[in-house]
């Protein structure tokens, strides 16, 4: 069985309409930790990666919107230590499993 790694990603959004930020506001709530006004970090793997960028393309406006995403590596690794803080420190969330 192949191993799929899990990275941090830093995903920012700059969106023109309200309810086209609401959209992509309740999306990423769903994939990650909401750190900064239009800032999430979120940890995938490759396949979640994709439908996630599925998912926000289908919500946005291509010629008014953008949604960047900063790739910081391996949870298990770079992505652990690569976001510096000024002030107040950055943590990361923490992954929990909820068996229903």
């Amino acid at each position: 069985m192949m191993r799929i790694g899990i990275n941090r990603i830093i995903i920012t959004y700059d969106i023109c309409d309200d309810s086209r930020r609401t959209d992509i506001f309740e999306c990423l709530k769903g994939f990650g930790e909401h750190i900064q006004y239009s800032v999430f970090c979120v940890e995938l793997n490759e396949i979640s990666m994709t439908r996630l960028q599925a998912k926000l393309a289908e919500l946005i406006q291509h010629d008014e919107d953008q949604v960047l995403f900063f790739d910081l590596g391996p949870v298990q690794g770079r992505g652990s230590n690569a976001v510096t803080a000024i002030g107040k420190p950055f943590k990361a969330g923490t992954r929990r499993a909820f068996v229903l």
